[in-house]
């Protein structure tokens, strides 16, 4: 007879709660349908972008599978890059910014249901989804994939590399699948595989839901996806369950806040010129209360695993 310990158990309960937390199969579909459309309105033959050779590709939660829908009534968040990749004549951030904006805008379909936001465009599908576009220039100064996107709060440059991001956390993320197929199979026979998902994804999209808890009455205060993201890939150890993930991910996160005496530095680990956590050194108090919650969240785990 085998024996079933209890954090295969925890972690298929777990992943039932990231199964749920998923956005539907038709709604991805629907996403990458309106994208592509997108896609074509900025690089048809007769756009101002045209000779731009814009190209449009997805980042973020949607493109690495960490997807979390949202609390209450809201739309998810579908991040995308626009890269005009023969850029030699923008060299204005702002200029890049409102010609991506004013194509869209052209549009009929978009025109009353886009706006512009302090880095990207967004366009709303009301009780769905919403597209935030972010247009991008090549970084001359940087290696392949480096970015540089406009930013309205600076009026400048910030850096940038969501495809060296995916690439990083993809490579994170894989362990021996065939390893990971036997603790799923032998020790819990009637297991069935929810998703395809690693335990590094489903260990980001439990963190981004209690995020959302945590600080709902806090908003201004919550620590961005791509913060949590990259504090989670950069403590994960290859663990094969998704509850051995979720607590290295936490002691270590946990220990690197211990060994500073200020907010830590999150680079972005496919492009150092990009911190990700600039905003807890504008202002502290978001990052102090976010060691606090994730220090409560790791006595609450510690006590359910003890149970």
């Amino acid at each position: 007879m085998v024996t079933v310990g209890p954090n295969v158990h925890l972690s298929y309960i777990l992943e039932i709660i990231c199964n749920k937390l998923q956005i539907t199969n038709e709604q991805h579909v629907s996403a990458e349908e309106k994208y592509t459309a997108v896609g074509k309105w900025l690089a048809v033959s007769d756009s101002p972008l045209y000779n731009f050779q814009p190209i449009i590709f997805p980042q973020g939660s949607f493109r690495i599978g960490t997807t979390v829908k949202p609390l209450v009534n809201d739309e998810y968040d579908i991040d995308l890059v626009c890269h005009l990749q023969r850029d030699g004549t923008i060299t204005d951030p702002m200029a890049l910014l409102e010609a991506v904006y004013k194509r869209i805008k052209d549009n009929k379909i978009y025109e009353p249901i886009s706006e512009k936001k302090n880095r990207c465009v967004r366009i709303n599908y009301k009780g769905d989804f919403h597209l935030d576009i972010l247009p991008a220039r090549s970084d001359p100064s940087g290696s392949l994939n480096y970015l540089l996107v406009p930013d309205r709060d600076t009026q400048g440059w910030k850096a940038s590399n969501p495809k060296g991001y995916a690439e990083w956390f993809d490579s994170v993320a894989q362990v021996r699948i065939e390893l990971l197929e036997k603790a799923r199979i032998e020790p819990l026979p009637q297991y069935e595989k929810l998703s395809d998902k690693l335990p590094l994804q489903q260990t980001v999209q439990l963190l981004k839901r209690w995020r959302d808890i945590a600080f709902k009455d806090k908003e201004d205060f919550a620590p961005p996806s791509i913060v949590l993201t990259t504090l989670a890939g950069n403590n994960y150890s290859k663990a094969l369950l998704v509850v051995e993930a979720l607590t290295e991910v936490l002691d270590g996160i946990i220990r690197e806040m211990d060994a500073k005496t200020g907010p830590i530095v999150v680079l972005n680990p496919s492009n150092p010129k990009e911190n990700l956590s600039e905003k807890w050194w504008e202002d502290d108090m978001g990052y102090y209360l976010f060691v606090k919650l994730l220090k409560e969240l790791k006595q609450q785990w510690n006590d359910l695993l003890k149970a």
